[in-house]
């Protein structure tokens, strides 16, 4: 067929108006009339650019907030370190004192500490005789009234719920209380008691005691006592016989088996408060018979006395600045190293447990006395003042040389009134 009979071809797009070419048909926008509520596009455009405002000043406020955080929390956690100077004096010492059991004059007293160690030892016996005997025993004497020391004389007496007395034979001191995180216990020490009368009556398993010498004051409630291990040998009747040989044979065995329990043991605690004059314990052996209803036998028992003697440490310290220390006025007063000063017994090796009344003891070296401050006090006292106040009410303090401040923040100038956030600080002189 020939091409030039076929029609020319038209295009879609040619067929179609152009005004149809890719449009389509658009509905109208509905008319919506404006209310109240509504807001104007200018008004619009004003809130929005409102609510970007908070984002500029949102660092502001929390940095202001930060500051006002700092300063109140330092505010609430501000403390102060008072440094301060007490009043000190250093003496040189090289002389003999006598210290007695007593305080006694301006003699320096001495105190002693004591155990009691025991064993017993059955031994043939033959007939009997007619005896009295006190009982005996060892009771734990506890102090829970102070964290002083308490001392006790000879012959104090010691009552059971029973009206039963019972005294020491040699005069003791009671340690006071310690503080071990928070936890107060009594202080305590053990010694030996005698029945005030002899017979059987006095002999106990276990019981309690107080002090009558302490009723009406307010130590009586604080200070007591029990029975470790039972109080025996009160008999007022019939007791075996001994020999003599029997007897001294178990003397010796108790004695030395005593003695040798005693260096493999630690039997005496010296109290923090108090130095002992000498390294050596002194020592006393008693041997006494218990009561026994067995007809070819008898039981001996044997006491090994052990004591130390003691000095307090606040009392050697107001001794020697009452004759080293001219303006010395009888105020609470320590001692700040007892390495520097030796204190020796003279003729210790003549001294048994039996014949401690007065001693003599030679002191020398160099005793850095240091004024005692009552810390506590002072903090309460310093509660509340400022840096420009602080120093009139510290008149009260003749103890107190110098003393200096140091706040945390440092940009504070009040004193905390709680003491626990006022720290001491001591400073002594080389």
């Amino acid at each position: 067929m020939n091409d030039n009979l076929i029609p020319n071809r038209k295009s879609l797009r040619e067929i179609l108006p152009k005004s149809a070419t890719r449009k389509t048909k658009r509905e109208p926008m509905p008319t919506v009339e404006p209310s109240d509520d509504d807001q104007n596009p200018n008004q619009m455009v004003f809130n929005h650019r409102q609510k970007s405002l908070p984002k500029k000043y949102l660092w502001l406020g929390g940095a202001l907030l930060v500051v006002l955080l700092i300063f109140g929390g330092s505010f609430y956690f501000t403390s102060v370190k008072a440094i301060i100077v007490p009043k000190q004096a250093k003496i040189n010492i090289d002389n003999t004192v006598l210290i007695s059991s007593t305080a006694s004059g301006e003699n320096l007293k001495f105190d002693l500490i004591t155990k009691t160690l025991t064993a017993k030892q059955t031994v043939p016996a033959s007939g009997e005789e007619e005896v009295q005997k006190k009982a005996s025993g060892q009771i734990i004497i506890y102090n829970d009234h102070s964290s002083n020391d308490q001392r006790l004389v000879t012959n104090t007496r010691f009552e059971t719920e029973t009206g039963l007395i019972y005294q020491i034979t040699d005069p003791v001191v009671v340690p006071g209380q310690t503080t071990t995180n928070g936890e107060t216990k009594p202080g305590q020490i053990t010694v030996t008691v005698t029945a005030e009368e002899a017979g059987e009556d006095y002999n106990l398993a276990k019981a309690s005691f107080t002090i009558p010498g302490f009723e009406n004051t307010d130590l009586y409630n604080n200070f007591y006592a029990e029975t470790e291990g039972p109080i025996a040998g009160g008999l007022i009747g019939q007791m075996k016989i001994i020999s003599e040989a029997n007897k001294n044979k178990a003397q010796t065995e108790l004695e030395t088996e005593l003695k040798n329990k005693l260096k493999t043991e630690s039997v005496l605690e010296i109290p923090e408060t108090h130095i002992a004059l000498s390294e050596d314990n002194l020592t006393s052996f008693s041997l006494t018979q218990e009561g026994t209803t067995e007809a070819t036998s008898a039981t001996l028992v044997g006491e090994l006395k052990v004591m130390r003697i003691l000095i307090n440490k606040a009392d050697l310290a107001s001794y020697l600045a009452s004759r080293y220390v001219p303006d010395y006025k009888n105020e609470p007063i320590e001692i700040q190293s007892y390495d520097d000063i030796s204190i020796t017994l003279i003729n210790q090796e003549d001294l048994t447990a039996n014949n401690l009344t007065n001693l003599e003891v030679d002191i020398k070296g160099q005793a850095h006395l240091v004024w005692v401050l009552d810390e506590e006090r002072l903090k309460e006292s310093l509660g509340g003042l400022n840096k420009n106040n602080y120093v009139e009410p510290l008149a009260d303090f003749p103890a107190l040389l110098s003393i200096q401040l140091k706040f945390m923040p440092p940009w504070f100038s009040t004193i905390p009134s709680n003491p626990k956030r006022i720290s001491i600080i001591k400073m002594l002189n080389e």
